[in-house]
């Protein structure tokens, strides 16, 4: 039997060594480039969330319009004196609209977000704001008008560039001004626990009662919503499964939310076919045929000026 030639051996064996340092290398830069990009992302979102709230709360009211002089019109003397038109109640400051709320027990945080600004500087699809206390989720809400990619943010970034963490979104489906009965949001279940990740924190049910409420920022407007159930669903578009316009078919859908397994759920909050509920959706990581939902209920709606 013939003896392989030692040289040859080494050669092999430092082959097979540098081909598998170059695999190293190339998968730990791999890593640091993905890690890097998406602390800048984060970190480019709480900087984002600090200047535009500052600016929201730093915009004084619009003054409001001057009455044009009226001309003076004789009074016929035998006619009754005309009732005068109700003034209508003026829409608090932010100050005062989160005042009022927090007086009703939810923790508002203390700025407002300047929506309108965000959409002029940042990026006009931005249309909403989102923040869940007890989680990382403090992020823009977007909406991409074209209709031919649904999930385009899914993909792409806040500056359109392709690539991760991707951005918080909803489908041209759901209106932009949160009338719908069912409202979805996305967002990637990010391993750094950014996006959507921390929904996942509701697996607990000490998490779960502790944490209840949704914020929802438009322009003038916050929106709150508690949450009612966390679970796991299938992959199944909900908006396809449940005509939400129905109001039996709805009422059907939201009793049937109950029974779903493995999940949390607050059964003291009722639920209506009249309701508007909102719906955060992002994967669970070892069941690509699955996704982890958390569900609130609108319960307030505040404007302010």
């Amino acid at each position: 039997m013939k003896k392989k030639n030692p040289k040859t051996q080494k050669r092999l064996y430092l082959l097979a060594m540098l081909f598998f340092l170059l695999v190293f290398l190339v998968c730990a830069a791999w890593l640091s480039l993905y890690f890097w990009s998406n602390y800048k992302a984060q970190q480019a979102y709480e900087d984002m969330k600090e200047q535009f709230a500052a600016q929201a709360s730093e915009t004084p009211p619009p003054a409001p319009a001057a009455s044009p002089a009226a001309t003076p019109v004789p009074e016929p003397s035998a006619s009754p004196e005309a009732t005068p038109e109700p003034t209508p109640t003026p829409l608090p400051l932010w100050e005062e609209a989160a005042a009022s709320l927090r007086e009703q027990g939810y923790d508002i945080p203390p700025e407002a977000i300047d929506i309108a600004g965000l959409q002029q500087e940042v990026n006009p699809d931005i249309y909403a704001w989102i923040t869940v206390p007890g989680t990382a989720v403090d992020y823009p809400v977007l909406q991409s008008p074209d209709t031919e990619d649904v999930d385009y943010y899914l993909t792409h970034n806040l500056d359109g560039s392709k690539g991760y963490p991707g951005c918080i979104y909803s489908q041209y489906y759901n209106s932009k001004d949160w009338s719908d009965p069912l409202t979805l949001l996305y967002g990637h279940n990010m391993k750094n626990g950014t996006m959507f990740a921390s929904l996942h924190k509701y697996e607990k049910k000490e998490f779960f009662d502790e944490n209840p409420y949704i914020y929802i920022y438009s322009e003038g407007c916050i929106r709150i919503y508690q949450i009612f159930a966390a679970y796991r669903y299938g992959d199944e578009h909900l908006l396809n499964a449940v005509n939400v316009y129905d109001k039996k078919s709805f009422e059907m859908y939201l009793e049937s939310i109950f029974d779903y397994e493995p999940g949390n759920f607050n059964e003291e909050v009722e639920l209506d076919g009249e309701d508007r509920i909102l719906t955060l959706s992002t994967c669970i990581g070892n069941r690509p045929n699955n996704r982890w939902l958390v569900q609130g209920v609108l319960v307030a709606e505040q404007y302010w000026r």
